[in-house]
């Protein structure tokens, strides 16, 4: 029996198979395409911050007027006077029954001052203001029963020292000894306060002797 006759295979034919043969072993031995996803990397943490802590603001006093006291060893009577446009002086003691409040000018004045005198009364605290120029009584001013009476008002003014004193400025708390009063200035004039208190040792109305404070420069 004789063999089919083989199909000559022509050069293009060989040259294609190459070809296919060449890709297929390209495809095999390639690196693999990455996934279409791929994970990114993860945030770095950002560390919690414990809130700061912050000491709560301690209110600070305003400075105010300082009083001086007319008795450094607190023994009575106590004088303190807060300079401000006035001078609001304050005379403190438990067991007077009278007291006085002098404001007297320093220096070439010094012989003129404006005397404040206040006494516990039957029904109301009798009161005057006293005038003094080089050392002599000019004027007395009777404020006596008007003393927290705000009907009723009454003053007045020292000429050349330029302060001045009322009946609606003047507060005595007889339970306490306290008497207070605003001298009012007029004039930027320098002056001295000093206070003195007394009581009633042997009989009511029978001044003893004055106790009296330092004085108190102002200006």
């Amino acid at each position: 029996m004789i063999p089919p006759a083989r199909r000559p295979v022509s050069s293009l034919s060989i040259l294609l198979a190459g070809i296919l043969l060449a890709a297929c072993s390209a495809a095999g031995t390639g690196p693999s395409n990455p996934p279409a996803s791929t994970a990114l990397p993860s945030a770095t943490p950002v560390p919690t911050l414990a809130p700061s802590t912050v000491a709560p603001s301690v209110p600070v006093p305003s400075p105010s007027a300082a009083p001086g006291l007319g008795n450094v060893d607190r023994t009575f009577p106590e004088l303190a006077v807060e300079v401000a446009d006035d001078y609001l002086v304050t005379l403190t003691d438990p067991a007077a029954r009278a007291w006085r409040v002098d404001v007297r000018g320093t220096g070439p004045r010094a012989g003129d001052r404006l005397e404040l005198f206040v006494e516990v009364g039957d029904v109301a605290p009798g009161a005057e203001a006293r005038i003094y120029e080089d050392g002599r009584l000019v004027d007395v001013i009777d404020m006596s029963g008007m003393i927290g009476v705000p009907t009723a008002a009454a003053g007045g003014c020292h000429p050349t020292l330029g302060v001045c004193v009322g009946t609606g400025a003047i507060t005595l708390d007889p339970g306490t000894g306290r008497l207070t009063v605003l001298v009012e200035t007029l004039v930027d004039e320098s002056v001295e306060v000093t206070g003195a208190t007394a009581d009633w040792p042997a009989e009511p109305f029978i001044l003893g002797p004055w106790r009296m404070t330092e004085s108190f420069r102002a200006n």
